[in-house]
């Protein structure tokens, strides 16, 4: 944030932030707000969306940009502010798809995919009440792509020529040498160990875990898998239970949300990481298994080509094929201390903070020009 504009013409809103926000030293103003969710919307939207246009328009800001895309604040604000100053939104994922893994660029058709395979009741039905505003929001406000995956999924839904894409998307902080599974060997240890690390909830793959693991004690006994990760919501808590229940062949160990000090115990001891999900359009959790020199295993879907492409560290397999997930890390492990220092090279385009925020400060620049 220092990198993206003088101090004086940044307002910061930080909306259910944590206390604390070291803000004072590179915005002009901090205001936070309390927010609240149900499901996916939000709780007294109207209120909340009166106060932060209150503030706005007491700042007199040329844009807005919201740093997440919560569909609730991002039409409202649009409504309320679009004739007054730019509104952007910096987007993780393709509204109301997230990331459909065989996208038609059909929109209509992609949301009815959408809800046919949707497990959770609030994401379904608040889908189904505000899909149709889509176009006419994205005709009235600017997105801005987090990502390769983002932008190919909106340039198959939402052509526009110009549109800017942050590039690189983040700033890892890098580990050191220490920290990472650099020059540790895998021979003669007493089995693999695996580690998976997400934000846990449906699309994440869990439930593919226990096959995966199946398949490769097969062929190695003794495999250990660490799980990093919460799960919240029933589904996920019941493919995690039946996931950390005992196995023959293989154990497993969670150890639900993870700090700083724990991904680098875990990660810095580990020889592959299994990563099968779907529902990514860049997977920081992947990032910073290769930060710490641990190949990965995933699927073969949008994001994964779209970034990861460039490095022999990350191996891709058909989406769905179990067995050949389990053999993909089977073979990583044997290739393992050969790909250590690539996954660290890799993962370091994405640990250079000046660059990440010039590239955000060169797309608000395009919004306001456009």
């Amino acid at each position: 944030m220092p990198d993206l504009a003088a101090r004086d013409v940044i307002q910061l809103i930080e909306l259910g932030g944590r206390s604390g926000t070291p803000a004072a030293g590179f915005v002009a103003e901090h205001v936070k707000l309390p927010m609240e969710f149900h499901g996916w919307r939000v709780r007294g939207l109207s209120a909340m969306v009166t106060e932060i246009v209150r503030h706005v328009r007491r700042f007199g800001a040329e844009l807005v940009v919201l740093q997440s895309e919560v569909w609730d604040l991002m039409r409202e604000l649009t409504n309320r502010l679009g004739s007054r100053c730019k509104v952007a939104a910096i987007l993780h994922a393709m509204p109301f798809l997230t990331t459909p893994v065989r996208p038609t660029g059909d929109f209509p058709l992609d949301v009815g995919d959408r809800l046919r395979g949707e497990q959770l009741d609030y994401r379904r039905s608040y889908i189904e009440a505000h899909h149709h505003e889509f176009y006419d929001v994205a005709d009235r406000m600017s997105f801005i792509p987090a990502n390769r995956t983002v932008a190919y999924y909106l340039d198959l839904y939402l052509p526009r020529p110009g549109r800017p894409v942050l590039d690189p998307p983040v700033a890892l902080r890098m580990p050191t040498r220490n920290e990472t599974a650099v020059g540790r060997t895998s021979a003669g240890q007493a089995g693999i160990r695996l580690c998976y690390m997400a934000r846990i909830e449906p699309g994440k793959g869990l439930e593919h875990l226990g096959p995966i693991m199946d398949r490769i004690a097969a062929v190695l006994p003794g495999a250990h898998l660490s799980v990093l990760g919460s799960a919240d919501d029933t589904v996920s808590r019941l493919h995690l239970d039946e996931l950390l229940a005992a196995r023959q062949g293989w154990t497993t160990r969670g150890y639900g949300w993870a700090d700083a000090d724990l991904k680098a115990e875990m990660l810095g001891t580990s020889d592959v990481f299994l990563y099968p999900s779907n529902s990514d359009s860049l997977s920081i959790s992947m990032l910073e298994a290769l930060a710490h020199g641990v190949p990965v295993v995933a699927w073969e879907l949008p994001f994964t080509r779209l970034n990861y492409r460039a490095t022999r560290a990350v191996s891709l397999v058909p989406f769905g094929d179990v067995s050949a997930f389990g053999i993909a890390a089977l073979t990583a492990y044997g290739n393992a201390d050969s790909l250590r220092n690539d996954a660290v090279r890799f993962a370091g385009k994405f640990c250079n903070p000046r660059a990440a925020a010039a590239s955000e400060r060169q797309a608000y620049r395009m919004v306001v020009a456009s």
